[in-house]
């Protein structure tokens, strides 16, 4: 048997097992749950085929904006656009990422579509509140597979103590009512992202216009890699930050070949387009961990 023949038959099983996994959340007429924990609150609720994930800080009644939504009848089909272009990290490099690395693990979307189209990857994470691995597994269709390294624990801490060296490390750290944990993007903590990174690695954050100090984390990843890259819509700006200069022409190569193998459900090409260099702003101080 062919290695892509191997791969054809695993991802045909492997797309059967996660729409099982998320049979008894489909059937079901109503689902509104709340899961109170130490951290925060967590909301789930289902909208038609749609399931979604808020979360709250503990005490209020407050929602944060979307922070996972998967389609319970299409599983592999991104519907926020912003995570539509975060995973345009895997064709940053030639080759199919290795390892990735996912702080803010959530839902785990990204993590379920990276494990089905590069089965071969190897998926770590970390997301602080314990509850949310749970729901990744119990709502979002998450296999033990997938969530094997996967551990509950500050981001920060958990990758100074990993020795693996990571193709794609993504940034994706809300908490309570939707505020981004600023210890996590400092130059500090982007110089140890670095220090993790293989050579032509790519790290890639994802920032919202609300968030007081994102001129700031932005400025942070500017001063720490040699080039950076934003991709902006609707007050989302997904940005990637790398020392190696990507060929954007080659990448829109790279996925044109993918998405005529592939069944995506939303367009790449699009989002490559999208993608403008992100200039220097001189007069914005980056965030250190002084600052906070």
């Amino acid at each position: 048997m062919s290695t892509q023949t191997h791969h054809k038959d695993w991802k045909a099983s492997n797309l059967k097992a996660i729409h099982e996994r998320l049979a008894p959340l489909r059937s079901a007429d109503k689902i509104e749950e709340i899961i109170q924990g130490d951290i925060q609150g967590v909301f789930l609720h289902k909208e038609q085929t749609q399931l979604k994930m808020y979360c709250y800080d503990n005490g209020t009644q407050k929602l944060s904006n979307i922070m996972s939504r998967i389609d319970l009848t299409n599983p592999l089909n991104l519907i926020g656009p912003y995570s539509q272009a975060v995973f345009l990290s895997a064709f940053w490099q030639v080759e199919a990422p290795n390892n990735i690395y996912i702080a803010g693990f959530g839902g785990g979307r990204l993590a379920m579509l990276f494990d089905h189209y590069f089965p071969i990857v190897n998926i770590h994470g970390s997301d602080i509140d314990p509850n949310i691995i749970k729901v990744a597994k119990e709502y979002f269709g998450l296999s033990d597979k997938v969530l094997m390294d996967v551990f509950t624990a500050d981001s920060r801490e958990d990758l100074t103590s990993r020795d693996a060296q990571y193709d794609v490390i993504f940034l994706d750290v809300f908490v309570g009512g939707g505020e981004h944990v600023n210890h996590l993007a400092t130059i500090e903590c982007f110089e140890l992202y670095k220090s993790k990174l293989t050579e032509n690695g790519v790290i890639v954050a994802n920032l919202v216009v609300i968030d007081k100090r994102m001129e700031q984390k932005i400025a942070a990843m500017q001063l720490v890699f040699k080039h950076c890259y934003i991709w902006e819509y609707n007050g989302a700006h997904v940005i990637f930050a790398s020392d190696f200069d990507v060929d954007l022409k080659e990448m829109i190569a790279r996925v044109s070949l993918f998405q005529s193998d592939e069944d995506l459900g939303f367009d790449l090409i699009e989002k490559v387009s999208m993608l403008k260099p992100c200039i220097r702003n001189t007069r914005i101080e980056a965030l250190s961990d002084k600052d906070l």
